[in-house]
């Protein structure tokens, strides 16, 4: 049988986003379901009311009077929405008959949505897949001009995003510590467990049997009707949880329709463009109000700064393409007789094709890689001086000769680097994921074939680093121009849609006496004072009695 869910929501709209709501319910993906609406028409603008009745003359609606003769004024501004207790208890009793009706008209599951939301046409039938009984589709929200987007789920009280217990006591930097993970690991598409939930909510009929409502609590000062059901249902036992996979988008304020072709543009994708456009002209409208003595000069190099960031970001559309393929990357020298006949064979288990800068090597190091990659579609640059000594050089030199392999994804490895064999399983289904575009891991500094170092200098273990990206066309990618350490990849990779994966990699660059004592004298030679690394972790390297941890192979 199909399932039969009523889709719920009070609405009081302004009509441009009162429409764009409705489309976005129209578009939803309904096969195999039995989807019928439940409204309140307690809009004030005729324009509105005259919107609503269109979408109930094309679709299965029941319009639930609107009889509470309550007149306190909504108010929604350019700004912020400016609510009143008198108007949430008016919302609450709304929502609370919308409960009542499903219940005596029999339906599986009742979804509550907000209409200033804008969902993925999948958003529906992703959360009916997910078996929950109460699961909301994520989305964000800027409350406040030049504030971070905030999520609108939470984790305990009214809006924490951080969980503390009773007796523990956290820092300012601990509490915006833990609320960043938290945000961060909601960019990633999941499902997770949350403490609080609301605005676009699906409720199974196991929940409608209980006498469940979003009716005030009148011994807790929390403020917000879906507080209030949130401790109901959690008092009933049920979890609360909150999807990712299909973020939709929220019309906080008029301001915020002009995002709306960007978010369906992106293949309704998050994406915080529309946001960082605007904080970058509040920026630097405020740099120049603040200070009115600037030169002249340096005003206009300001706004040119900004233009050309704005245009940049405003440029960039998302492409992701289906049949994808797995470019590695990477640069050689001098590799015979160390791991990169074990990284390549590895290596091409799992990826598509290859292309190696050989960078002024005097051994057999393309030979041996021609011979390993002979049955796999490469292309080998020999540079017959070493480019190292001007470290940036090298990986732009890098960068443009994969991207003339046209790669879908780009792995960067260097020769001494090995991912766990689960990298052979997952491969695929990790670049067959629409909703990231690039892949973090943890690498692990090899002191030995077994033994990883672990101390104040070397614990890279210990964060997440990029190694695996989606290549996009129309993004602005950026390098950092200095002679060491300028990373594999461009520095501004994070601010694409990132996900953490549990895959381990083994670097063992550092794994033998005689190549530590190589690198040592070679970081010393090119960077002796520090000035583009740190000189006690040069100094480290040839510590005698290193702290080793041994590699706990899965």
């Amino acid at each position: 049988m199909f399932a039969k869910v009523l889709v719920a929501s009070p609405i009081r709209q302004h009509p441009d986003i009162l429409n764009e709501f409705l489309i976005s319910l129209e578009e939803l993906d309904k096969e195999d379901l039995i989807v019928h609406y439940c409204f309140v028409d307690d809009n004030v603008d005729f324009k509105s009311k005259q919107i609503l009745e269109n979408f109930c003359s094309r679709n299965k609606v029941y319009l639930l009077e609107n009889d509470l003769n309550l007149t306190e004024e909504y108010v929604c501004d350019h700004e912020t929405h400016h609510w009143k207790d008198s108007i949430i208890e008016k919302v609450a009793r709304y929502k609370n008959r919308m409960l009542d009706f499903a219940r005596i008209n029999n339906f599986n599951y009742i979804f509550f949505v907000d209409s200033d939301i804008v969902m993925h046409p999948k958003t529906l039938k992703q959360l009916l897949n997910s078996n929950r009984d109460i699961i909301s589709n994520i989305f964000w929200t800027q409350w406040i001009e030049g504030g971070v987007l905030e999520p609108q789920v939470w984790l305990q009280d009214v809006g924490k995003l951080y969980i503390k217990n009773p007796d523990e006591k956290l820092s300012k930097f601990e509490i915006r510590q833990k609320s960043n993970e938290f945000r961060n690991m909601l960019k990633i598409p999941g499902i997770y467990k949350v403490g609080g939930l609301g605005a676009c909510t699906l409720i199974s009929g196991k929940v409608l049997q209980t006498n469940i409502s979003f009716s005030r609590l009148e011994n807790i000062s929390f403020w917000g009707e879906d507080r209030h059901f949130c401790i109901r249902a959690v008092a009933h036992g049920f979890d609360l949880f909150v999807d990712t996979h299909y973020p939709s988008y929220h019309i906080y304020t008029l301001k915020h329709l002009s995002g709306i072709n960007e978010y369906k543009e992106s293949g309704y994708f998050f994406s915080e463009n529309n946001t960082l456009k605007m904080n970058l002209k509040r920026k630097v409208k405020s740099t120049l109000i603040k200070v009115p003595d600037i030169p002249t000069q340096i005003r206009v190099l300001l706004k040119s700064y900004y233009k050309i960031l704005l245009t940049e970001i405003k440029s960039y559309k998302r492409v992701v393409k289906n049949d994808n393929k797995i470019t590695l990357s990477m640069v050689v020298k001098n590799e015979e007789g160390r791991y990169i006949e074990e990284v390549l064979k590895h290596a091409i288990k799992y990826v598509d094709n290859v292309v190696i800068i050989n960078d002024g090597s005097t051994d057999r190091t393309e030979e041996i890689c021609e011979n390993i990659l002979k049955d796999i579609p490469h292309k080998i640059i020999t540079n017959k001086i070493s480019l190292f000594s001007k470290e940036y050089k090298l990986r732009k030199q890098q960068w443009d000769e994969t991207l003339k392999m046209d790669p879908d994804w780009i792995l960067a490895l260097d020769a001494d680097e090995v991912f766990e064999d689960e990298m052979i399983l997952q491969a695929r289904e990790l670049i067959r994921n629409n909703n990231v575009d690039a892949y973090s891991f943890k690498l692990f500094d090899m002191w030995n074939d077994n033994y990883y170092r672990e101390d104040i200098y070397w614990n890279a273990h210990k964060r997440y680093t990029t190694f695996l990206i989606r290549y996009q066309p129309h993004f602005k990618y950026r390098f950092n121009k200095t002679n060491q350490h300028c990373g594999r990849l461009p520095k501004n990779i994070n601010n694409l849609q990132t996900e953490k994966s549990d895959i381990r990699l083994k670097h063992f660059g550092w794994a033998r006496k005689e190549d530590r004592h190589k690198k040592f004298e070679r970081y010393m030679k090119l960077d002796g004072k520090g000035r583009y690394g740190i000189i006690e972790q040069y100094e480290s390297i040839l510590d005698k009695n290193p702290n080793l941890v041994l590699f706990d192979e899965k």
